[in-house]
């Protein structure tokens, strides 16, 4: 992305990816165009502006303060122990090749998701006031009040129990079976030519819909990875980091099981929905 480039928007709504931003891109935001309009009040939403897959992008606060000293920023924020899971899926449809252990280890080498770190530079460049941290976690729970958040902090007249959503979940995280299935496929080369793109997608539709047969069978998705030895190396990484954000900025990420606030065990947080 061409940050020289980057428009000047009154809020800019950050990602981090995995956090329903397309839910909201395409179908919330949208809905508070009108009296945004009427408002004369802009936002954009690109998740890019949080970082890459293995690294938090540090960098934007100044970027867009220079665009716009005055934004908002909206940052939504989720659980490593659940937001890992997600993204490695959108990383092995990347073609990638790194086992859902090795992925959290680049992650943590890399210092992805190490919110508080974020949420400074932001506070530092637009002051705290004018940045709203949103857990996603509350947009699973209280879909209401997390949209009343938005609301209150872009200061339009909305109601959000006037806002329509999906029946559907939007790009929803598929099991592990289908995961690892995939990722195997990547070490084949059947991208180098038309004929084995196809048949390496047929080889992947066909996998999923014995996972379909088996989710329909036993009523949940199948499990393949040993969350709970990941989940030990998460919460090593992140305890300091969510215990000063959630003291900082009245964050409660105990209820929201965050690594190092949480008392729930492991192994029920693992199974949270992807």
């Amino acid at each position: 992305m061409n940050r020289n480039r980057l428009p000047k928007h009154d809020f800019y709504h950050i990602g981090y990816h995995k956090t329903a931003t397309k839910l909201l891109k395409r179908h919330v935001f949208p809905q508070f165009r009108p009296e945004m309009d009427e408002a004369g009040l802009s936002l954009l939403s690109r998740d890019g502006l949080s970082g890459s897959l293995f690294e938090d992008d540090l960098t934007a606060p100044k970027e867009i303060a220079a665009v716009n000293p005055k934004a908002k920023i909206i940052i939504c924020i989720r659980s490593q122990y659940t937001i890992l899971r997600s993204m490695y899926w959108l990383y092995v449809k990347s073609s990638g090749h790194l086992t859902y252990a090795e992925f959290v280890k680049k992650a943590i080498d890399g210092q992805k998701f190490f919110y508080l770190d974020m949420a400074d530079r932001y506070a530092e460049a637009f002051s705290p006031d004018n940045v709203l941290i949103l857990l996603y976690e509350d947009l699973l729970s209280d879909r209401d009040r997390f949209v009343q958040r938005l609301i209150d902090f872009i200061g339009i007249k909305a109601r959000a129990t006037s806002i329509v959503f999906p029946r559907r979940p939007v790009n929803p995280t598929p099991s592990d079976g289908h995961i690892e299935f995939t990722r195997h496929l990547n070490h084949l080369p059947y991208k180098s030519s038309y004929a084995l793109t196809k048949l390496g997608r047929a080889a992947q539709y066909g996998y999923l819909a014995f996972e379909k047969a088996y989710t329909k069978t036993f009523g949940r998705k199948s499990r393949r990875y040993d969350y709970d030895a990941c989940n030990e190396l998460i919460e090593q990484a992140y305890t300091e980091q969510n215990t000063l954000l959630a003291d900082r900025y009245g964050l409660d990420l105990a209820r929201a099981h965050y690594p190092g606030t949480e008392t729930t065990p492991r192994l029920l947080v693992a199974r949270h929905p992807g």
